[in-house]
């Protein structure tokens, strides 16, 4: 089973949307993920808010007392700018990866200023590392208001019932650009007969689930080919090898090009050895 943490900015519909008591964003992804963590991020208006009554960890508690809630105040006095979060984000989730290893990382992408979420998006984007984008429905697939009328006895009349049975959150497709990143730089690799790190890109856990099995295959067969590696080069795509002093041919002059000149004289003997052998 998945342990979970959840990093979360807080918006003004946190913890709860005050027009029909629904939960919040925060609140939905912590009631259907059950993570055991719990990060919260605060801009200086949501400080000011939780100052008065610890609102989003009494929620939070409310739904699992068990789970641990750290909360970051930023003290970002101006979320509408899109710039002041880039380093930010990227430094927090850095360091829970860092001190939750074995965690999968949730991202509250429905919370907060647009700001706020396309930089997540950002980060789910360009991470070296898993992160799950997770996004939220209003329960009348609606954008919300901003006016702040919350009131702590609001938290009781949630309907806990209804909340459980009708999940909103859901993980947006963002992977697609992921995706579309990971295989220009593929590409450009190859192109460069740089199968080696075309093969522990593709091979990096968190990128190898958006690439199809026979895409591996192939840039595996072609690492194990040049390298002169038959044997694993069939086991790996059953391309055809019929002549060896081609491939010994073609391979010493990738390593010319490539300037690889003592990889390039390793090779030169092997080549001879079959071309004596083939008269």
């Amino acid at each position: 089973m998945n342990k979970y943490v959840l990093f979360s900015p807080i918006g003004d519909h946190d913890p709860i949307n005050t027009r029909d008591y629904s939960e919040g964003s925060m609140l939905h992804i912590v009631r259907h993920y059950k993570p055991e963590v719990v990060v919260l991020f605060l801009t200086s208006q949501m400080q000011e808010k939780d100052k008065k009554d610890n609102r989003y960890e009494i929620a939070i508690k409310q739904i699992n007392k068990d789970i641990k809630v750290e909360k970051i105040e930023s003290k970002i006095d101006n979320p509408q700018d899109f710039d002041v979060f880039i380093e930010y984000f990227s430094d927090i989730l850095e360091r829970i990866k860092k001190e939750y290893p074995e965690y999968k990382i949730l991202l509250n992408t429905s919370s907060g200023t647009p700001q706020i979420k396309s930089n997540l998006i950002l980060e789910t984007i360009t991470s070296s590392y898993e992160l799950i984008p997770v996004q939220v429905e209003t329960p009348v697939k609606a954008s919300n208001t901003t006016e702040d009328k919350f009131e702590m006895s609001m938290l009781e009349k949630i309907d806990t019932e209804k909340e459980e049975s009708n999940k909103r959150c859901f993980v947006p497709q963002v992977l697609s650009f992921k995706k579309a990143q990971i295989s220009s730089q593929i590409k450009s690799l190859i192109d460069s007969y740089e199968y080696k790190a075309a093969k522990e890109l593709i091979e990096t856990s968190n990128i190898k689930q958006l690439f199809n099995e026979e895409a591996i295959k192939m840039i595996n067969h072609c690492y194990y080919r040049v390298n002169l590696q038959f044997e694993n080069a069939l086991n790996s795509y059953d391309i055809p090898i019929e002549d060896k002093l081609f491939e010994y041919y073609y391979t010493i002059k990738i390593k010319q090009q490539k300037g690889e000149l003592a990889d390039f004289a390793l090779k030169i003997p092997p080549v001879l050895t079959e071309l004596l052998g083939a008269f």
